[in-house]
């Protein structure tokens, strides 16, 4: 029987770990190490062992189970079986997953006692947030450090702070610093998972509230106005994980039926009965191309999985909504039996699901079903109606852009043509450059005549390339960047200059090191990224080019 015994917390292991975690992280960035086990498996080892320190009987035992489970947690990270955005959310759930059961192991040993998981889960999620907010103003307090000494030129603290290594290494070691705040004192746990339990008890019945009239809206909508809905599989599963975290908030931290009233205990019931409903809607979305999607560029139709097959874009959608769906099917199932507690078997539920999402996470990314040819994740093809009306809407927006640029003195040139001249770096003159690659338009900048351009943290050389050409008088620079000004022609518009998949490319500029850069930016991550001494960099801090546009005018007789 393992013992459990409280004891006074000392600060070394906490400050020991996040410095070496820091400097660790450091290291793998500055050599420039593209292997997201290391920085995974770095990052969760000293974040289980810190969580876990208080309950350990040793400290060898504790550094041991540390090990293995943050290896496990990270490995998916490294072996993501698609490059789509969704892919990574299975990982990141399963590593939250594998650290409450770590933390319950070393707590109660082999056995498996929901409560202890429970708490496991929401004493987690408080211990990182103060952790966060007690970093941020580390951070604060770090950049007025730099301010008031910058105030009488002493610019040694600005660049010591603002250096990557330096953040790395500082925001590690004060993020552990707040783990060994937090985990002073029970009391202060106790009191911060208390007052995210209320907050779930208060937002419950709103929430079910809300379910409930969309679901009466949807039907009436569907039988009486007769059009098609525009299923949002995105809305519909941030709608579902809210539901499904406020439920466990209110019915797993007590051993009464409901804290509410008959009323509001009635609708709550209802709308776990009818929950899979929600989560069906999310299959059918992505099930079959009849269902459409709106992004930023249009209105395109899902490559759906009946009529394509799976691919990279589907696949991780398509397992992370059969997961939502077997939460609420279980949920709806076990709120109909007739028990006196029902929320009692939740635990069990719970319990089992997760460790279903542990090893399908673990199965469904690792070296051998990364390199598999049956992955699904690696599936290049997708709905020909969708590139076609996708290739088209970029075209068309090409076109229209590119004869509003044409009006205000901007256009491309070939290679030999006049480049606008951007920027000044080592007396040379900066420009930017434009190629044709993969069926993608690319841009980059014009460095000793080739157009360098960064695609997936990789430089790429051409020889063969456009200049953006044009007055210089017509631009400008701001430091943000409003996509939504592409809905008209006219005004101060940001300059296009390229199309990736579904993402625009724009004009970015930074300083590194007292020397300015020319770069581009991708809407779909927003980061400016440039070129220094044939590296991808990536600036805190950028502008973006800008174009004024006068709207023609016309005769009055007309």
């Amino acid at each position: 029987m393992r013992m459990n015994t409280e004891k006074k917390l000392s600060l070394l292991p906490f400050l020991t770990l996040g410095l070496l975690t820091g400097l660790s992280l450091a290291l793998l960035n500055a050599y420039k190490i593209e292997f997201p086990l290391w920085y995974g498996w770095i990052t969760l080892f000293s974040l289980m062992f810190l969580l876990a320190y208080r309950n350990n009987a040793s400290l060898f035992q504790l550094a041991i189970t540390a090990l293995v489970t943050s290896f496990l947690a990270a490995s998916p990270f490294q072996w993501l079986n698609s490059e789509a955005p969704n892919a990574i959310l299975l990982p990141l759930i399963s590593a939250y997953a594998m650290n409450s059961f770590h933390m319950s192991y070393h707590k109660d040993g082999l056995k498996i006692q929901y409560p202890t998981l429970f708490y496991a889960v929401w004493d987690t999620f408080t211990k990182l947030a103060v952790a966060a907010l007690f970093t941020g103003l580390c951070w604060i307090v770090l950049f007025i450090w730099s301010g008031l000494f910058s105030v009488i030129g002493i610019n040694f603290f600005y660049d010591l702070f603002t250096s990557i290594w330096f953040s790395i290494a500082a925001s590690t070691t004060f993020a552990s610093l707040g783990l060994y705040i937090v985990e002073q004192t029970d009391t202060v746990i106790r009191n911060l998972r208390f007052l995210l339990l209320q907050i779930c008890r208060w937002l419950l019945p709103m929430i079910c509230f809300i379910g409930l009239l969309f679901i009466l809206a949807w039907m009436l909508t569907t039988i009486l106005v007769t059009r098609d809905i525009n299923l949002n599989p995105y809305i519909f599963s941030l709608y579902s994980v809210a539901l499904i975290i406020f439920i466990n908030g209110v019915y797993q931290d007590s051993d009464v039926e409901s804290p509410y009233g008959k009323a509001l205990t009635r609708m709550i019931n209802i709308m776990i009965v009818l929950f899979p409903l929600i989560t069906a809607a999310i299959l059918y979305t992505i099930m079959f191309p009849s269902a459409k999607f709106e992004t930023n560029l249009g209105t395109y139709q899902l490559n759906g999985i009946v009529s394509v097959g799976f691919n990279q874009f589907n696949f991780n959608l398509f397992i992370n909504s059969c997961f939502l769906f077997l939460y609420s099917l279980s949920y709806a199932v076990n709120s109909l039996r007739k028990r006196t507690i029902w929320s009692k078997s939740l635990g069990t539920i719970n319990i089992m699901l997760a460790l279903l999402l542990i090893s399908t996470t673990v199965l469904l990314n690792n070296y051998v079903f990364y390199h598999a040819p049956f992955n699904p994740g690696k599936q290049k093809h997708i709905n020909d109606t969708h590139t076609d009306k996708s290739d088209k809407n970029r075209a068309q927006q090409l076109k229209k852009l590119s004869k509003a640029y044409a009006s205000a003195g901007i256009t491309w040139e070939e290679t030999l043509g006049n480049p606008l001249v951007l920027a000044i770096r080592n007396d040379q003159p900066q420009s930017i450059c434009q190629i044709n690659l993969n069926k993608a338009l690319l841009a980059g900048i014009i460095i000793d005549n080739q157009c360098v351009i960064i695609s997936n943290n990789k430089l790429i050389k051409a020889n063969n390339y456009k200049t953006l050409s044009g007055d210089p008088s017509k631009i400008s620079w701001k430091n943000w960047f409003n996509q939504w000004a592409l809905k008209s022609p006219y005004g101060t518009k940001p300059v296009i200059v390229g199309f990736y998949k579904s993402s625009i490319i724009s004009v970015c500029r930074a300083i590194y090191k007292n020397r300015l850069y020319l770069g581009t930016n991708l809407t779909e991550t927003n980061i400016c990224k440039i070129a220094v001494n044939n590296r991808s960099f990536y600036p805190n801090v950028a502008e973006y080019l800008y174009i004024t546009i006068e709207k023609p005018k016309q005769n009055k007789g007309s």
